[in-house]
């Protein structure tokens, strides 16, 4: 087994804990945006060791999970255990795509993932039987699934393989996971501000030239305070352009809106609500006048450019209609579960009338002679 990492990512911590010549376990702790990931790379004992050296693997590997509980789990290694497929719907941390016996490595292994809550990635994914087994006798003889992912986050899985084809002088094949997790949103503080993008262009030479000139005749300990001026005047100018873009009303009208609102916070008072009434008859004319002059100087725009009123049409065009209304009895319906219930009840009688039409068309277009048995008239006719 092995594992790949980015050095770019920054590690907080690589420990090896061995036994004997060869290390027991490799931890790696790594940071990725918002989520820490522990990856543990195993070497179990084999069947043939003693039952202390099973137990104190085990309470190592327990120490080891337990102390980085709150990460990402990525476990991995040479289990020396063959676990097969799933024996009972309690063994939750099985897919449904494991191979081969149970043997008791695989049972105490299988034991541990439960405890844990670390689901064997090896099980979830269909693959051939020939990309299944990961070790194989010296005499060729002999294949066995050993090594196995797991992890905390099966969610993040997207798949697991063998990889068969490697130069390395072993018995056993790579199991190679996939996982993707999401990059991290980007913060309000480092999103591009929309609002206070603005064209140069929109701004008239003159005034550039002139507040500039101011710039360099000033002190330098005002630089900041200009600064601000410009990004406030810029800021500003952006603003009211924006909003002549989402609403299309024209200045009058957004000042009786805006006076409106602010009446809106003293609502509790005659005087008040007496204006408030005014200003929004008031707003409503405005608010017609406004649809009636841009609806007019689209018409126009579109006719000296283009000869033609359908692109007009379709910018002007607010929402698009469903259906506007249908008729039900000689009555117009124009709610929409109306509709809807009209309508359905127009396609359930038109396809259940539809048989007695079929019925009725072959009975009309079969002549029969006058002799006939009335009973076999009637079976033809079926």
């Amino acid at each position: 087994m092995s594992s790949v990492y980015d050095q770019n990512t920054p590690q907080k911590a690589y420990k090896r804990l061995h036994r004997g010549d060869r290390p027991d376990f490799n931890i790696i702790t790594t940071s990725s945006h918002k989520k820490t990931c522990t990856s543990i790379q195993a070497y179990a004992p084999t069947e043939l060791a003693d039952k202390t050296e099973h137990q104190s693997f085990y309470d190592k590997l327990d120490q080891i999970i337990s102390h980085h509980s709150n990460n990402i789990i990525i476990l991995m290694g040479d289990f020396n255990a063959q676990v097969g497929a799933k024996q009972s719907n309690g063994e939750y941390v099985l897919g449904m795509f494991g191979h081969g016996k149970r043997r008791e490595n695989g049972q105490r292994l299988i034991e541990f993932l439960l405890e844990h809550n670390l689901i064997l990635l090896n099980s979830l994914f269909k693959k051939n039987v020939n990309n299944k087994w990961t070790w194989i006798s010296l005499d060729w003889e002999y294949k066995n699934e050993i090594d196995y992912i797991a992890s905390s986050h099966a969610k993040l899985c997207t798949d697991t393989s063998v990889i068969s084809r490697l130069n390395f002088n072993t018995n056993h094949r790579m199991v190679r996971a996939s996982f993707n997790i999401n990059p991290a949103k980007k913060t309000r503080r480092l999103a591009v501000n929309t609002a206070t993008t603005l064209a140069i262009n929109n701004l008239k030479t003159s005034s550039m030239e002139t507040f500039f000139s101011e710039i360099a005749k000033s002190d330098t300990k005002q630089v900041e305070y200009s600064y601000a001026k410009l990004h406030k005047n810029f800021t500003c100018l952006n603003t009211r352009k924006m909003d002549q873009q989402k609403y299309n009303l024209s200045e009058p009208t957004m000042l009786l809106t805006n006076e409106r609102k602010h009446l809106f916070i003293n609502k509790m008072k005659k005087q008040n609500i007496q204006k408030i009434t005014e200003l929004s008859k008031r707003i409503r004319e405005g608010i017609r006048k406004d649809r009636k002059s841009r609806r007019l100087q689209t018409l126009v725009t579109h006719i000296i450019t283009t000869g033609e009123t359908r692109k007009a049409l379709k910018e002007l065009q607010e929402s698009n209609n469903w259906i506007s209304n249908l008729k039900n009895n000689q009555i117009h319906v124009t709610n929409r579960k109306d509709i809807n219930k009209t309508a359905t009840k127009f396609y359930q009688n038109l396809y259940s009338s539809r048989d007695t039409v079929n019925e009725n068309r072959r009975a009309s277009s079969i002549t029969f002679p006058s002799n006939l048995n009335p009973n076999l008239k009637s079976y033809l006719v079926k």
